[in-house]
C-alpha cells in the first residue's frame, strides 16, 4: 500500500511501549502503537532481540 510508511528498529532489551509521535512542521501530534517480536541469534551467546514496528 502506498499510503503506508513502517518504522523498524531494533533494542537489545525488552521495552514497554513501542509508539512513534509524528507530525508535520515540527508538531508531532500523531501517535502510533506498534508491535514487538523477538529475534534469537544462532550464535554461541543465544542473544534476544527484540523487533519494533509501528505502521503509520
Amino acid at each position: 500500500d502506498p499510503t503506508l510508511m513502517i518504522v523498524t528498529w531494533v533494542t537489545l532489551n525488552e521495552v514497554n511501549d513501542f509508539i512513534v509521535e509524528y507530525g508535520q512542521f515540527d508538531m508531532f501530534n500523531k501517535r502510533e502503537i506498534g508491535s514487538i517480536s523477538i529475534f534469537q541469534d544462532s550464535g554461541s551467546e543465544k542473544r534476544h532481540e527484540y523487533i519494533h514496528r509501528v505502521i503509520l
